[in-house]
């Protein structure tokens, strides 16, 4: 008898024979098939000479033509019927930020190249007629204040800063909370003719319960909204008046709170519910109550200023750090996200949507034009932007809607 074994191995042998067999046939029949007349061997499967690939029909075969719209006709830069900024983005030169551009997809409505910033700086004897005798007039947050500050010092300007109640006087040196007190910048140019002003107020959110007092040494009282509004109010009318370089109003008023907002949420947060972490996330009661408290204080902005003044809302931008050590509450653990990417989106939407319901007021969309660039090309420390390019992204965008602002 056979053993398993042995049938197993002529199994194998079988297998091995016939695979054998199979590549040989394989083979000649390949090795043969460019000679097949030659040899007189007919092959049942010869393939015929492969033939020209068709060619492809062209869109014309397919499609009728259409016909193209006219080349749009780019408009002045000075023109107020558009937004400069929908659609657009920020070229950003980090090794000469003079050469930052922005550029708007726009067909019709191009941003100043070069930018308006870089004609003031580079300008020769003549002023800029589109920025001449001209004013604007930040309500916001240190962002603004820095603003004010990078401009006029690259643009050579004259610096002053005022008590909180008028414009009519000058406080001297670097007093406490120089930080909160109000600005502003002339700006003449080299043919001493320019005659730009930049006025700046500094507001610490719509707090009413008094939760800055532990920073008293680097802010100028009074922080709560109402007692603020009506300093504020009152220094107006000192600045703006008849005969003033100012004018007797401003023609563009860019106004933000929105840093003091969230840091006034985190604090109440904590106050709430001490030991428990802060949310990553605004809650809806307090997203609505900022919209409403928005609302209002554009609506205070425009009875101020009257009807013909350009008002908009900038945008706030996403921050290096989310916690802003500088609000922390004496003897409370720092590491908060206060500022988090999170919330200060959703603050944005917020203000968005108060500037719909308010009507009449401008978005500036600074905050996302920026966003893409790493932070340590554009900021200064944790919150605010740099010197040079926050004067010519945050300086030239202002710059760009005061040109297209109506006198």
């Amino acid at each position: 008898m056979i053993s398993p074994k042995a049938i197993a191995g002529r199994r194998s042998a079988t297998i091995l024979a016939a695979i054998t067999i199979g590549y040989f046939v394989f083979s000649l029949r390949w090795a043969l098939l460019p000679f097949p007349r030659e040899l007189g061997i007919k092959l049942s499967r010869h393939r015929p000479p492969l033939q020209p690939f068709p060619k492809p029909p062209t869109l014309s075969g397919l499609i009728p033509p259409v016909a193209l719209a006219p080349p749009a006709t780019v408009l002045d830069p000075t023109d107020p019927s558009c937004d400069p900024f929908v659609s657009a983005f920020v070229a950003l030169n980090r090794s000469k930020p003079i050469r930052t551009t922005f550029s708007s997809l726009h067909p019709d409505c191009k941003p100043a190249n070069p930018s308006w910033f870089a004609q003031l700086k580079l300008s020769a004897d003549a002023p800029i007629v589109a920025l001449q005798n001209r004013t604007v007039l930040f309500v916001g947050d240190s962002v603004d204040r820095f603003l004010v500050d990078d401009v006029c010092r690259l643009l050579q300007g004259n610096l002053v800063l005022h008590p909180v109640t008028t414009y009519a006087s000058s406080v001297s040196g670097a007093p406490t909370g120089a930080g909160g007190l109000p600005r502003t910048c002339q700006i003449s140019g080299p043919s001493g003719r320019q005659n730009l002003t930049l006025a700046s107020y500094f507001f610490y959110g719509y707090d009413v319960a008094d939760l800055w007092r532990d920073k008293k040494a680097t802010w100028a009282p009074p922080a709560n909204f109402p007692p603020r509004w009506a300093a504020f109010a009152r220094a107006y009318g000192t600045l703006f008046r008849p005969g003033s370089l100012a004018g007797s109003r401003p023609d563009l008023v860019v106004a933000n709170v929105g840093l003091w907002e969230l840091a006034r949420f985190d604090r109440l947060h904590e106050r709430a519910h001490n030991g428990v972490a802060a949310p990553t996330t605004l809650p809806a009661e307090f997203v609505d109550a900022f919209v409403e408290d928005t609302v209002d204080f554009l609506a205070r902005v425009r009875k101020l200023v009257g009807p013909q003044a350009a008002v908009r809302w900038r945008q706030m931008h996403t921050l290096w750090s989310a916690e802003g050590s500088y609000f922390t509450q004496a003897g409370k653990k720092h590491g908060r996200p206060r500022f988090s990417p999170v919330k200060v989106a959703a603050l944005n939407a917020a203000a968005k949507e108060a500037v719909r319901r308010a009507g009449g007021v401008g978005w500036w969309p600074v905050g996302e034009m920026i966003l893409p660039w790493p932070a340590e090309w554009w900021l200064r420390d944790a919150i605010h932007q740099s010197g040079t390019v926050g004067a010519v992204v945050w300086g030239g965008g202002v710059l760009e809607y005061l040109a297209r602002t109506p006198r």
